[in-house]
């Protein structure tokens, strides 16, 4: 199945208009965004934040956790061209050595075009599939740890996945662990 971004058919037209303009022609150095765009994550239960939502016990840190929405960019947001926006993700694993395809890991890109971004996953859609491939990041980083129930062990990444809006408006996704740039996110739409 081929899929095709919205409003592909219109980058021909302003392809052609823009390669007519004079070389003093403004540049566009930001644009605002139509929708908020984030994604859902698990965060430890709040009654007065998730009353009525489902709450489950983490597999790991046996805490109440619920689903809920980060949202990373929002509607009429200025995006400054070249401007990385960071989003904090966290991921455990069992035992202390992940490797492999355990370690390709895909997240969804929400979209919403309600008047407030919402709290929980309700009032959104699916934008793209992001896949990160944390195979090169250096072992040293993974934080072991050991459920306190048993004793299991586990163990914990922290990253940011990384949003740009580059010169060319295009949207470009980036994996960033303690400071340095890993690797390029792949998103499929």
């Amino acid at each position: 199945m081929v899929k095709q971004p919205k409003e592909a058919w219109s980058s021909i037209v302003r392809g052609a208009v823009m390669s007519r303009l004079p070389a003093s022609a403004p540049v566009v150095i930001s644009t605002k965004a139509a929708k908020h765009y984030g994604t859902s994550c698990n965060s430890r239960w709040k009654s007065s934040r998730d009353r009525g939502f489902p709450k489950y016990k983490d597999t790991w840190t046996e805490a109440d956790r619920c689903k809920i929405m980060m949202w990373f960019i929002y509607m009429n947001d200025e995006l400054a061209r070249g401007k990385k926006v960071p989003l904090p993700f966290y991921r455990n694993w069992a035992g202390h050595s992940p490797s492999g395809d355990t370690l390709r890991v895909r997240d969804q890109l929400y979209e919403s075009t309600a008047l407030l971004a919402p709290d929980h996953p309700e009032d959104v859609k699916v934008n793209c599939e992001l896949t990160t491939d944390l195979n090169a990041v250096p072992k040293s980083l993974f934080v072991k740890k050991y459920r306190k129930s048993d004793g299991a062990p586990y163990c914990e990444l922290n990253y940011k996945l990384q949003v740009e809006n580059t010169q060319s408006g295009l949207m470009k996704y980036s994996l960033e662990v303690d400071g340095k740039e890993y690797s390029a996110v792949e998103a499929s739409y």
